[in-house]
C-alpha cells in the first residue's frame, strides 16, 4: 500500500489507477495493512451504504478512529493505493 501525494476527486483517481495498474484500497484491507499510513482520513473503495441513488457518494475512511463518512466524488481527499503485481 502507497500513499498518493496529490489530492484526487474519485473520478480522477480511478482514471489513474486504471492507467497505472493500481486500485483503491477496502476498508479491510486499510484495517489489515500494518505499515504506516501518513494521512488519517483517506478514500475507500466501499461502496455508500446509503443516499446515493444518484452514485454521486463514495466513501472515506479515517484509519485513527475507524470512522467512515459518505463524500461527494468531486470532494479532494487523499487516498492510499495498492499496486498490483504483474502477471
Amino acid at each position: 500500500m502507497k500513499c498518493l501525494f496529490l489530492k484526487f476527486g474519485l473520478k480522477s483517481l480511478l482514471a489513474t489507477c486504471e492507467a497505472k495498474g493500481w486500485r483503491v484500497p477496502t476498508i479491510q484491507e486499510v484495517k489489515d495493512y500494518d505499515g504506516e499510513i501518513e494521512h488519517d482520513w483517506i478514500r475507500v473503495a466501499d461502496l455508500p451504504t446509503h443516499d446515493n441513488e444518484d452514485g454521486t457518494r463514495s466513501v472515506i475512511y479515517n484509519n485513527k478512529t475507524g470512522e467512515t463518512a459518505q463524500v461527494s466524488n468531486q470532494f479532494m481527499e487523499h487516498c492510499c493505493i495498492i499496486k498490483l503485481k504483474d502477471e
